[in-house]
């Protein structure tokens, strides 16, 4: 679980803009941070995001197959044993070829949870088909 305290800085009552010490040596400017704060936030750096955005993606990652010409259903097996299948408002999106975005009904879908070392699968019906081989995405929560 990621923490959910982080705090910003707060300088001291009535100061409105941080304070810096520049000292020059060597040809270089450093400064040092002489601010009064009432409270010092906390620094967050690209460790930090990584592990949110990480923890974000494993919350919802896409899963890929294609759809065959005329058929009205297929099989996903979900990502590193994710337990569920999301469907944002019972839609899908299909990429047809030459670009095109098509958006199917699920009709309906059937999920066989995962067992014995084998990951989720769910099979999912649309109400209607499209007329070439499609890629779909479907979310996975």
């Amino acid at each position: 679980m990621l923490r959910t305290d982080y705090k910003d800085d707060v300088l001291q009552s009535g100061e409105t803009k941080r304070k810096y010490t520049m000292t020059q040596s060597g040809g270089y400017v450093s400064f040092e941070d002489e601010t009064v704060y009432q409270q010092q936030g906390d620094i967050i750096g690209a460790a930090l995001i990584n592990a949110i955005t990480t923890e974000l993606n494993r919350c919802y990652e896409y899963v890929s197959a294609t759809l065959p010409a005329g058929q009205t259903s297929v099989t996903l097996t979900a990502p590193n044993d994710n337990p569920a299948f999301f469907f944002e408002g019972g839609h899908v999106e299909v990429y047809v070829p030459e670009s095109k975005v098509q958006d199917l009904v699920v009709a309906g879908t059937r999920i066989t949870p995962s067992s014995g070392g084998s990951r989720s699968t769910c099979v999912v019906t649309f109400s209607s088909y499209v007329g070439s081989n499609s890629e779909i995405h479907v979310y996975c929560k």
